[in-house]
C-alpha cells in the first residue's frame, strides 16, 4: 500500500517507517505529552506549535496503521492459503 504525500511529509514519513513499533509509540507519546504541556501554558489548538505537533503525530499515526492493516492484511492472506490447501486436499 502506498501513501501520497507531500514533499515536506516524505522524509519524516520515511523516519518514521525505520522505527520499532516500540519507538514508534514512545515517539506519538511524547507529543502528545508536547501538545498537552502546550496546552497547559495556554497554547491555541490552532497555534502554529499546536498544528506544527499535529501534523507529526499524524505522520506516526499513519505509520502505525498501515503497519497494523498490513499485519491484519498477512494473516487473512496466511488463513486463506491454509484453507484453500486443506480444501485442494480434500479434492
Amino acid at each position: 500500500m502506498s501513501l501520497i504525500v507531500g514533499r515536506k511529509e516524505a522524509p519524516k514519513q520515511h523516519l518514521a517507517d525505520q522505527l520499532s513499533d516500540d519507538a514508534l509509540q514512545i515517539q506519538m507519546n511524547y507529543l502528545l505529552a508536547q501538545m498537552e504541556i502546550a496546552v497547559l501554558y495556554g497554547e491555541s489548538l490552532t497555534s502554529e506549535k499546536m498544528v506544527h505537533l499535529s501534523q507529526q503525530l499524524d505522520v506516526y499515526v499513519i505509520v502505525a496503521q498501515s503497519r497494523r492493516m498490513n499485519k491484519h492484511l498477512s494473516t487473512k492472506h496466511v488463513l486463506f492459503e491454509h484453507t484453500m490447501n486443506d480444501l485442494e486436499r480434500r479434492v
